[in-house]
């Protein structure tokens, strides 16, 4: 008997390249082939359930919404809904019927039948909507309450239609979607969602300027959207449905665009970040002077400087100062002292801003980002007084970050760039 992949092959849904490609990748993780070649994007759930059901001869869930009665519940016992990876949801006078994903439940079928005490009617679910009833099921008083479903598809279309603000939008996709990892909102297109190995588009009507507009003023405030009007793009980290969010929204000519990407919280041990030893030791042990850290947006830079914050933090003794722009990592003093300030304070009392760090008198400065001379040349002040100064920087290389530099301010900007080169 053929093998699923085989199958796909002959029928001509995928070819031979891709299936190699999809049984490596479940030689590393076990999961299902069907499942890999849906996240590799190889084929659509649609596409391959669809297949599936024409080529075993069952039918196929097709509908956005499904109730399950309480009553059609406890004629299945949890144990058995558990155990054999089925859902009971209909009761007619052919038998109960029972959805499920994975076809080996199909050589199971009266043994299911025998423990039923009924007739089994197996109908095929999209693994999108299974794995979401299953893990909804545990959470509900089985047999107890009526279980309503909706679809991915049909949740989104009634949110988006009925205008529903960004935050009920985004909770609606994080409920569905466990792999995301970005949505994109941008007038004149449907909201857009890339998840592990796939991009695709809501479908949805396409969306307004005005749509846009309220999203912004949503996710920001006042100060924020001056700043977006000012410098044409912003970036700052919220909490949306319980997850983190690294939010960009970028002004084009008379249009706008926002990416949303999902972080996480938890600041990882720096020894797990990848750097060689030699290099984990001097950063960590470090003498008195300049460490400055060079990547390109997207790159890990706050993540690199919140877990040697963190560590710090955790083994050693210090007076800390963490200058950053609004980031999502939450740190608690431990055996340091670590105070946190935004460094957007300053746009708005510079002078206060600057007399708050030299009365903190930290011993090791951290420098989100150097945008200006004037933060620049607090920094050099501290090395030079023996303190340890760690600042990123945006920008592909070293040359390219003192190219930046340089143009900060055309009158002065040599003397500073040359004393920051000395360090």
């Amino acid at each position: 008997m053929k093998k699923l992949g085989e199958i796909l092959v002959d029928k001509g849904l995928i070819n031979h390249e891709q299936l190699n490609k999809a049984l490596k990748k479940q030689s590393e993780t076990g999961d299902r082939l069907g499942k890999l070649l849906i996240k590799m994007d190889i084929v659509s759930e649609e596409q391959l359930f669809t297949f599936l059901s024409k080529q075993y001869g069952v039918v196929m869930f097709n509908e956005q919404e499904l109730t399950i009665p309480a009553d059609v519940q406890k004629l299945v016992k949890y144990d058995l809904v558990y155990n054999y990876g089925i859902i009971p949801f209909k009761v007619t006078d052919k038998g109960i019927h029972i959805g499920f994903s994975d076809f080996r439940v199909l050589n199971d079928i009266d043994e299911i039948s025998f423990k039923t005490g009924k007739n089994v009617i197996p109908v095929l679910f999209p693994d999108s909507m299974y794995e979401k009833i299953l893990s909804d099921i545990k959470e509900i008083d089985y047999g107890e309450e009526d279980y309503y479903f909706q679809s991915f598809k049909k949740k989104i279309e009634t949110e988006f239609n009925k205008g529903a603000g960004v935050e009920a939008l985004l909770s609606a996709i994080v409920s569905f979607e466990p792999n995301l990892t970005k949505v994109f909102f941008a007038e004149g297109s449907a909201p857009a969602i890339r998840k592990i190995g796939r991009f695709y588009k809501l479908n949805t009507d396409p969306m307004k300027k005005e749509d846009i507009l309220n999203y912004i003023k949503s996710l920001t405030d006042e100060a924020t959207r001056k700043t977006l009007l000012h410098k044409k793009t912003v970036r700052f980290y919220k909490t949306i449905a319980d997850k983190n969010f690294f939010i960009n929204i970028v002004r084009q000519k008379s249009s706008y665009l926002i990416v949303l990407t999902i972080t996480s919280s938890e600041i990882p041990k720096f020894n797990n970040l990848g750097f060689k030893n030699d290099v984990s030791r001097y950063i960590l042990e470090p003498t008195k002077g300049f460490y400055f850290f060079i990547a390109p947006l997207g790159h890990g830079k706050a993540t690199t400087m919140a877990s040697i914050v963190n560590h710090f933090n955790k083994s050693k003794t210090r007076n800390i100062l963490f200058l950053e722009k609004q980031s999502m990592y939450e740190i608690v003093s431990d055996k340091s002292i670590v105070t946190k300030l935004d460094v957007g304070m300053r746009t708005y009392n510079k002078e206060n801003f600057f007399k708050i760090i030299y009365d903190i008198d930290p011993e090791i400065i951290f420098l989100m980002d150097i945008d200006s001379l004037e933060i620049l040349d607090m920094a050099l002040k501290f090395v030079e007084s023996g303190r340890t100064v760690y600042a990123c920087y945006e920008g592909g290389s070293i040359s390219g970050a003192l190219e930046k530099l340089f143009l900060l301010d055309n009158s002065e900007n040599k003397y500073y760039v040359n004393k920051f080169a000395s360090h």
